[in-house]
């Protein structure tokens, strides 16, 4: 009995494709721990999104850069969007997100959001601690508020399965206009 409890436990939702769609923490989305709740939210290391400017420019195009860092990390996933973060379009997709390499994909068109999230090639590290995604995000051109960038991180321990991971989060608002 014990070897069909270690398989099933094994066998546990990995995501190695990508999470299920709206998985960032924001709006009220569900975020990793949804599935991999081992640990506290954001225990140890760090999630950062770089390249995000202060304020952006109506069409303007950015190449932003989701890193985290945490001293077990093995293997890592995420998902990010990029939405207005307040007035009338609250919510709802703010420019457009493009995939930047092939550790990279997008899920376009869920209830209107698209999300970036992992490949399969792209939650393998090529050095434990650490891994990065590059997103390009151009923003919006019909400008009606800031916009928030959500992310949501794995950073796995690569023993495919749900237990044992570190599940951050993080965002980051673009003011309209500079």
């Amino acid at each position: 009995m014990p070897a069909l409890l270690s398989a099933a436990a094994v066998s546990g939702r990995t995501y190695l494709d990508g999470p299920p769609p709206a998985h960032t923490g924001g709006f009220d989305e569900p975020n990793c721990r949804a599935c991999h709740a081992d640990y506290p939210l954001n225990d140890g290391g760090t999630l950062t999104i770089e390249g995000a400017p202060e304020r952006f420019q109506p069409g303007q195009t950015y190449q932003l850069r989701v890193v985290i860092r945490h001293p077990e990390l093995r293997r890592a996933g995420f998902q990010l969007s990029a939405r207005f973060a307040d007035g009338p379009a609250k919510g709802r997709q703010a420019g457009t997100l493009a995939v930047a390499d092939a550790s990279v994909a997008t899920v376009i068109e869920h209830k209107g959001i698209t999300y970036a999230q992992h490949t399969r090639a792209g939650t393998a590290t090529a050095s434990p601690g650490e891994h990065a995604w590059a997103i390009t995000w151009t923003a919006p051109t019909d400008v009606s508020a800031d916009v928030i960038l959500h992310v949501a991180v794995n950073a796995a321990n690569d023993d495919l399965s749900e237990f044992g991971d570190r599940i951050h989060t993080s965002s980051v608002v673009v003011r309209v206009g500079g």
